[in-house]
């Protein structure tokens, strides 16, 4: 852990759409073998999963990958408020990214977790002809299963705060009326959540059959598949001549846990996955 923890790294901002873009970049420590650009996920998701995001780019580093962590507009440290951002907008984000990393030796990867693998999908259906390769952690499948769920935080405490129990159908009516709302300690736009209701990963990938894709989710111990839904889509996409390859993992669900927890042994699998093996 000592040499992961010395691992070189530098911070700055680059040039976005509509405003900076705050950008961690760990570069390779030995021969350079590719280059990743990470996208985090969803609100509070950003901030639990910062960690190991870190911990896997330090490890990549050290097997010859370069990794720009960047903060979309709107997250992180990035310019702009959460409620100013959009789908567009964070596309966008990412063709800045890409573009600071498109020069440099090596492969192009795009790395997503939860609905980062959504916005990194549809990505690399755009610029296909440069994306060279997938790393999709925990992915989520549908913008708008994710949402209502998400939803159900503010439902959850409504009752105390508002004095009676609010619904998602509530909710989505408010949204669809123009009203912006708090959920979470995050304010949501009715432009954002009509994103996120069409946003998903597709049945039907417009995608090279050389591109390959990571499928890294978490299994409980005494699992080794991935859930029904994600073979599903996986196994759909195999059958169309994607390379997709399923790699599950065992480890706490950290992006969901207020806690600090480690799931190392989805930095080894994603070492290995990158590395060839």
């Amino acid at each position: 852990m000592a040499a992961l923890e010395d691992t070189p790294f530098e911070a700055f901002f680059l040039e976005g759409a509509k405003g900076r873009l705050f950008g961690l970049h760990f570069p390779a420590t030995s021969g350079p073998r590719g280059k990743l650009l990470c996208i985090p996920p969803f609100t509070e998701e950003s901030n639990r999963c910062r960690v190991m995001l870190g911990m896997a780019a330090r490890a990549l580093a050290h097997t010859g990958w370069s990794t720009l962590l960047l903060d979309p507009f709107g997250c992180g440290d990035s310019d702009g408020d959460f409620e100013e951002a959009d789908w567009q907008t964070w596309q966008s984000d990412i063709d800045t990214g890409i573009g600071w990393l498109q020069n440099r030796p090596g492969e192009l990867a795009l790395w997503g977790t939860r609905l980062g693998a959504v916005m990194v999908f549809e990505a690399a259906q755009r610029r296909s002809k440069i994306v060279d390769r997938l790393l999709l952690w925990q992915p989520v499948v549908s913008g708008k299963q994710m949402f209502t769920q998400y939803l159900r935080l503010r439902i959850a405490s409504s009752r105390e705060l508002h004095g009676r129990q609010e619904t998602t159908k509530e909710l989505r009516e408010r949204l669809a009326a123009g009203e912006t709302l708090e959920v979470g300690g995050y304010y949501i736009s009715p432009r954002l959540a009509a994103d996120l209701d069409h946003v998903a990963l597709p049945s039907a990938p417009d995608l090279p059959p050389d591109l390959r894709i990571d499928w890294l989710e978490r299994v409980d111990d005494d699992k080794t598949e991935l859930a029904m839904g994600s073979r599903r889509m996986v196994a759909g996409w195999q059958e169309q001549g994607i390379d997709v390859r399923p790699c599950p993992f065992h480890g706490p669900p950290f992006w969901q846990l207020h806690e600090r927890f480690l799931a190392p042994e989805l930095v080894d699998r994603t070492v290995e996955a990158l590395s060839g093996s």
